[in-house]
């Protein structure tokens, strides 16, 4: 409405169109920020979580029989739980913070030209966590086989010399520890569908929040477009674009807990 009564070309049109880029900073700041708070405290309660669930899922599968396994996998997501708490909170939710920071001086300046620092910034989120997602799957995929060819050696060997060295019942022994090593399978199958049950209630709130945020700010910038508030506009894309990024990283870490369980 401001800009509406300006006269063409004046430098009023421009100092109205920085206030409304200003204006609605002041509105989305609590906004945006807490949804970077959810997402920190998402990321901290899934590493809390399985600091306390990996011990218990290590001795699930090592009590039965899956000894190598178990001992592969606590270690190997031990040092996954660390490397995520030092890669989240030292370089993932700063460069939020710094992409969203620099969206909002591009859209204020644009002669600055700074929306290209900040789509690298978004690509570098990008590529870190595409880097881990493959890193890390591939080493759980190779402590899996390792560990299941492991521990599938060391059954036959168990249920081949119960059938050969016990007179008599060797046979029904070797059965029995079979029944035996399935009911632990059984088990253990149910510790981890607890374990990714937990792990989705737990990121069910950031991802409900971060949608619903990003579906406002949408029609915000829908709004915007209509009334040729085109810095806003931008600010507003920027925003809902390292919103996504903050989406990316809540279901990229949750993924990878969820497949290593």
């Amino acid at each position: 409405l401001a800009q509406s009564m300006s006269i063409g070309g004046s430098g009023l049109t421009k100092s109205f169109n920085t206030i409304g880029v200003l204006c609605s900073v002041t509105v989305m700041y609590d906004t945006i920020y807490s949804c970077f708070d959810v997402i920190k405290s998402s990321l901290d309660g899934i590493l809390q979580f399985m600091t306390a669930y990996i011990p218990v899922f290590s001795s699930v599968a090592a009590a039965g029989g899956n000894i190598t396994t178990g001992g592969s996998y606590y270690s190997v997501t031990l040092i996954l739980c660390e490397i995520i708490a030092v890669i989240s909170n030292k370089i993932l939710m700063p460069f939020l913070s710094i992409a969203l920071a620099i969206s909002l001086v591009a859209a204020i300046n644009p002669e600055l030209s700074f929306c290209r620092a900040a789509d690298s910034i978004k690509k570098c989120i990008q590529w870190i966590l595409g880097g881990l997602m493959t890193i890390f799957t591939g080493l759980l995929t190779i402590q899996s086989i390792t560990g299941a060819a492991t521990d599938s050696l060391a059954s036959r060997t168990a249920k081949f010399a119960a059938s050969s060295f016990i007179p008599i019942v060797g046979g029904a022994v070797s059965e029995a520890y079979s029944t035996v090593y399935g009911s632990f399978g059984v088990i253990r199958s149910g510790a981890g569908t607890i374990g990714i049950i937990i792990i989705c209630i737990i990121v069910l709130r950031p991802i409900v929040t971060i949608l619903a945020v990003k579906f406002v700010v949408t029609l915000g910038k829908i709004v915007c477009e209509l009334f040729g508030q085109h810095e806003s506009s931008e600010f507003l894309g920027g925003t809902n674009a390292v919103l996504s990024i903050g989406l990316g990283i809540v279901i990229c870490f949750s993924m990878i807990f969820i497949v290593a369980t």
